[in-house]
């Protein structure tokens, strides 16, 4: 081969390898950006496996509706904040009974909801024969943090129509739920003799009954401070 000819043949190598390396180069390029896409989006759905999910419902228990918070994530919730509007929902008139938008985690939130906590409040001043009867529902508004101090916005809506046919099924006469409670209460004075003995009071947090010395709620299990001696009656120590 003449020196021209060997010149041509290495320019054309030349070329053959500088394409193949921009080649390789485009496709290694868009290897690595499809392995970031799936590396992110796979960090994503990590991230929301181990999210905290807080959730509100409305539940009946004889007839009796009670709000029920819960946090059905694997992480802890923290600085819950629920706002509630209403939808032609029938009120009794009641001194003692509080109203939804009455209960502590409605009016001052939850500080921090851990995985798997579930809070429930019975709330007896619904009138729950002229509400049914209404195009009642109850809107909820709920926000929350995760320990990476990201927040959740969740919205639910629970309209009672849904339970109307459900509550005519599957109730109790008005008598039969007023000595199945009698029994209940009963059976739970036999087992805890001391409530008899001990004052008692309403729990700050879920305002079920609870030992006025108590440090913390059996029902909601949040950590309360006793009440002094002389609140409780007991002498002191």
């Amino acid at each position: 081969m003449t020196t021209e000819q060997i010149t041509l043949v290495a320019a054309i190598a030349s070329a053959i390898g500088a394409l193949a390396a921009a080649v390789a180069t485009v496709i290694l390029a868009r290897l690595t950006s499809r392995y970031v896409r799936l590396t992110s989006n796979l960090v994503e759905e990590t991230r929301a496996t181990r999210a905290p999910e807080v959730v509100v419902d409305l539940e009946f228990v004889e007839i009796l509706p009670r709000l029920m918070i819960a946090n059905r994530g694997a992480t802890p919730a923290y600085d819950v904040r629920i706002r509630v509007v209403e939808r032609n929902v029938a009120w009794k008139q009641s001194k003692d009974d509080s109203r939804i938008t009455d209960l502590a985690p409605i009016k001052r939130g939850v500080s921090f909801l851990p995985p798997g906590r579930t809070m429930r409040y019975t709330v007896y001043t619904i009138d729950l024969q002229k509400t049914l009867e209404a195009d009642a529902a109850l809107e909820f508004e709920v926000s929350y943090r995760d320990e990476q101090r990201r927040e959740f916005r969740r919205e639910y809506s629970i309209e009672f129509a849904a339970f109307n046919y459900m509550l005519i099924e599957g109730s109790q006469k008005p008598h039969e739920v007023v000595a199945d409670a009698i029994r209940r209460a009963a059976d739970q004075l036999k087992r805890e003799p001391r409530f008899m003995m001990n004052p008692t009071r309403a729990c700050p947090v879920c305002c079920e009954r609870i030992l006025a010395a108590a440090r913390k709620c059996r029902y909601c299990l949040e950590p309360v401070e006793p009440l002094p001696p002389k609140a409780t009656g007991e002498p002191a120590a």
